[in-house]
């Protein structure tokens, strides 16, 4: 395990947070947790290649 990874996803997660701080109903801030996941995901499996 990497510590590295670990941290950058907090951090992806606040980034994603401040593009949409105050999403209009719930179902949006679902959406957006979930593509947080996916883009964390997909950093995760570059970093994997790296």
């Amino acid at each position: 395990m990497q510590p590295e990874r670990d941290f950058r996803i907090p951090i992806l997660y606040k980034v994603v947070s401040i593009e949409s701080p105050k999403p209009p109903n719930p179902p949006e801030k679902a959406g957006s947790l979930l593509l947080t996941v996916i883009i964390a995901w997909f950093l995760r499996q570059i970093l994997v290649l790296d």
